[in-house]
């Protein structure tokens, strides 16, 4: 079981920046937290931002070590995307994972994942997990498609430090999983948790114009496959884009 002990800050650039710099100064163990009521320069996967109104929502990084191999990078995808839906679920909502890295309400985005790896010898040793989850912020930016809070399906407000400790708590549990290398089944649950599965769905490649398939799965490699007539094609993300 994971001891996390948790810094608590008003204003960072990024909670995943904060938790870089206790690294490079050897301030940081397995299970430290970081937590913060407003990013100045919150981020997401590629280029995104993460905007989130201060003091509202859930901005938290977690580091973990987990110690498998580059290749089964997705893994961590899964099993962190996993323990946000356990922790939704708790309060009574159906959650989703959207491939590769949301987590939805029915249509809507309520949380985003950015992972980022350090990898020595094939293995990755160290996981920095960020964490974006939408508690209690009502109205959202008009530039921001999509969002959702826990408070439109409440209708009541969450109490954020009651919240990250049950996230914590899933964290713990599907981190074991993953320690105890059960792999197919962190991959078939995030495949039964996924959204739009077995649904027909809208794409652009780098090279083509917009097609359209059934989604399949995602497999253990984090390759999404689509179905297009008789044929099955795989993508990893980056070399996709959905428009779901």
């Amino acid at each position: 079981m994971l001891k996390y002990q948790t810094y608590y800050y008003q204003e960072v650039t990024s909670t995943n920046s904060v938790l870089k710099e206790k690294i490079r100064f050897g301030n940081a163990s397995e299970g430290t937290v970081i937590l913060a009521e407003y990013q100045t320069s919150g981020r997401g996967r590629g280029k995104n931002r993460w905007e989130s109104e201060p003091g509202k929502n859930l901005l938290v990084s977690i580091l973990f070590f987990p110690g498998i191999m580059a290749g089964r990078f997705f893994l961590l995808n899964e099993f962190i995307s996993l323990a946000i839906v356990d922790a939704i679920s708790g309060f009574g909502i159906d959650a989703c994972v959207k491939w590769p890295n949301d987590v939805y309400l029915k249509d809507k985005k309520v949380a985003g994942l950015l992972i980022e790896n350090s990898i020595t010898s094939q293995e990755i040793t160290q996981c920095i997990a960020g964490i974006g989850l939408n508690l209690n912020q009502r109205n959202f930016p008009a530039e921001i498609p999509n969002p959702v809070s826990l408070i439109h399906h409440l209708d009541r407000e969450t109490e954020r430090q009651q919240f990250l400790d049950i996230l914590l708590d899933k964290l713990n549990q599907r981190y074991g999983q993953l320690k105890a290398e059960k792999y197919s089944g962190l991959n078939t649950e995030y495949n039964t948790r996924l959204y739009k599965l077995g649904e027909q769905i809208s794409y652009f490649t780098k090279d083509t114009a917009l097609q359209s398939g059934i989604l399949k799965e995602v497999s253990e490699d984090g390759k999404i496959n689509i179905q297009t007539g008789q044929s099955e094609k795989q993508f990893l993300f980056g070399e996709i884009e959905l428009i779901l």
